[in-house]
């Protein structure tokens, strides 16, 4: 991936659409997604209250799988390996050349 100028701090949709291409499915490159715990910095060390999961989804074309952050707590998400996957308010941000990745769920696109 390049490096980006011009986006300003913090999570956007724009970014989204200059890293990837727009149109082409996510794909789950995730057998089981893993929980993330929130970190409390005033002890360093992770408690376990439970933020988030992170998956990994690739587009066709691309050879790496990308790490993404579910921001769910409720329901840990369910999409099979190699399944079709639509990510709900898919945002990214730069910090110092890597992009992180964020959704707000995931869900499996049933075929046929």
């Amino acid at each position: 991936m390049r490096k980006l100028q011009n986006f300003k701090g913090g999570y956007s949709t724009e970014l989204v659409n200059v890293i990837f291409k727009a149109g082409k499915p996510f794909v789950s490159a995730t057998i089981d997604p893993e929980p993330i715990y929130h970190y409390n910095a005033d002890e360093r060390r992770r408690t376990d209250e439970l933020e988030a999961y992170r998956v990994y989804v690739a587009q066709p074309g691309v050879q790496n799988p990308v790490p993404v952050k579910i921001m769910t707590t409720t329901d840990k998400p369910k999409v099979p390996f190699g399944q079709t996957v639509v990510l709900d308010t898919l945002e990214a941000c730069e910090v110092q050349g890597h992009y992180y990745l964020r959704a707000a769920a995931i869900e499996a696109v049933k075929e046929g």
